[in-house]
């Protein structure tokens, strides 16, 4: 029987500081029609995205990763 599980997906949204979008993204993100399981993963930090994104990776438990900024929206 063919294994139909639909993979994990982690979605990082690196912020310093919430500029007023960051509940409209993770809105855009559950909004989703994706069946599988979406992780959501905040990472604010002073040290910068990249940084932020980083430390959001080691704690990920997705089989993929999707980044996202705050002030952006999945369509």
């Amino acid at each position: 029987m063919e294994n139909t599980t639909l993979s994990k997906v982690s979605v990082i949204i690196p912020y310093n500081h919430n500029r007023g979008w960051l509940f409209d993204c993770i809105a855009s993100i559950v909004m989703q029609d994706y069946k599988g399981e979406i992780e959501i993963l905040l990472s604010k930090a002073d040290a910068g995205v990249g940084t932020n994104i980083n430390r959001a990776i080691e704690v990920a438990t997705g089989d993929y990763i999707k980044f996202i900024p705050e002030d952006d929206m999945l369509t």
